[in-house]
């Protein structure tokens, strides 16, 4: 099947509340999921793509033991991790602002690639043992990469590290590290790091005026000034 331009909005459901996958290829491109509710807003295994998607706004985790393939999409303020991976590829994608960790690769190694993992309320990646090359980890309040025992080792190869609030890397659940040269190496599976701020651009910013109204039948919140 495939699912083009189409907004999956205010659905219910503790797995799956917006898209359930059990085996199949679907493809959605240029798809908008907001606002959903549940555990698992996009849950189940299969070779799903998605394209040019965003998946942003959703009380939950945005893809649950997710074993597809995400491109040029932006995950984003949603209130679980953004990707608990099953061999997810991720690739020239934003994961940004979400509630939890970035990427969890508890259940199955991950790859991103030239992706940027920033801004998210845990670590860039925790319990991973993906593979992250071309990649930014920058300004996750934790750690940019968090081994969180010694069966986590994940591949990092040619990425960028700043501001991530704890340290850049936890090693094997107990050792830290700071500075592409100490991570290049102290840490397994690491090369090629690179310091520096990534000089993220941003649009028209401020501050609001007037308190949020939220809307509990379509879960939206709208910020207007007063």
């Amino acid at each position: 099947a495939i699912f083009q331009d189409v907004t999956f909005r205010g659905n219910r459901a503790s797995a799956g509340s917006a898209v359930g996958l059990s085996g199949g290829s679907p493809q959605l491109l240029g798809c908008r999921i907001y606002g959903n509710r549940g555990d698992r807003i996009t849950y189940g295994s299969g070779s799903a793509l998605f394209r040019d998607c965003v998946i942003a706004g959703n009380e939950g985790t945005a893809f649950d033991t997710f074993s597809g393939t995400i491109e040029r999409s932006i995950i984003s303020a949603n209130t679980g991790n953004a990707l608990s991976s099953f061999g997810a590829l991720v690739s020239n994608s934003l994961i940004s602002g979400n509630w939890s960790s970035g990427v969890s690769s508890a259940f199955g190694a991950a790859t991103l690639l030239n992706s940027t993992i920033a801004g998210n309320d845990g670590s860039g990646a925790r319990e991973s043992s993906g593979v992250f090359t071309n990649s930014i980890f920058a300004g996750n309040r934790d750690y940019g990469v968090d081994e969180t025992n010694a069966n986590n080792d994940p591949t990092v190869t040619h990425s960028l590290f700043f501001g991530n609030g704890l340290v850049e890397s936890r090693d094997e659940g107990t050792l830290v590290r700071t500075g592409a040269v100490a991570i290049d190496t102290n840490v397994a599976g690491v090369s090629n790091s690179v310091d520096g701020d990534p000089l993220f651009t941003f649009g028209a910013s401020g501050s609001w005026t007037a308190n949020g109204v939220h809307d509990p039948v379509a879960y939206r919140t709208t910020l207007t000034d007063a």
